[in-house]
């Protein structure tokens, strides 16, 4: 056994062959990781879109309730964009993502505009947001009571 103290040596490295291996599944790996996620960020940005909108049009209601002013959150057709305005003058623009577009009553784009008075009544509707993936995102407002309600983003 003297002459054949090689046998029981431990390893020093891997092969070239073991390392290409592992960066070839590492690479596979990747490759189907990316749309997940690109799906996850088109999901993400559908959400916050959804929301600023919400939060625009709880505004508008709210400062129409205590400022005893009307309000209005007015959708500009084929555009991902929309206005606010006070007592008919124009306020800000506000821009969606690329990629989000918006409906107005769950059909194609259109104009429209959703108002809110210091008397409380409102105009009732739903706006529906979709990414480039099919998400949408569903914000509705009762023609009763008012309220704004966004659910969060369905498959």
């Amino acid at each position: 056994m003297i002459g054949n103290g090689n046998r029981y040596r431990a390893q020093a490295g891997h092969t070239l062959l073991e390392l290409l291996l592992v960066l070839s599944i590492l690479g596979v790996m990747f490759a189907l990781l990316i749309p997940s996620v690109n799906r996850l960020y088109q999901w993400f940005e559908l959400d916050a879109a959804s929301r600023a909108v919400t939060s625009d049009l709880r505004s508008a209601q709210v400062s129409a309730w205590v400022h005893g002013d009307e309000h209005e959150v007015k959708f500009t057709r084929f555009t991902p964009r929309y206005t606010l305005w006070e007592k008919g003058v124009f306020q800000k623009q506000k821009q969606l993502p690329n990629r989000v577009t918006y409906r107005l009553g769950y059909i194609e784009n259109t104009v429209a505009t959703l108002g809110f008075s210091p008397t409380r009544a409102t105009g009732s509707g739903s706006i529906r947001l979709v990414n480039a993936t099919g998400q949408q995102a569903d914000i509705k407002i009762s023609p009763v009571s008012g309220h704004i309600v966004y659910d969060g983003v369905q498959p």
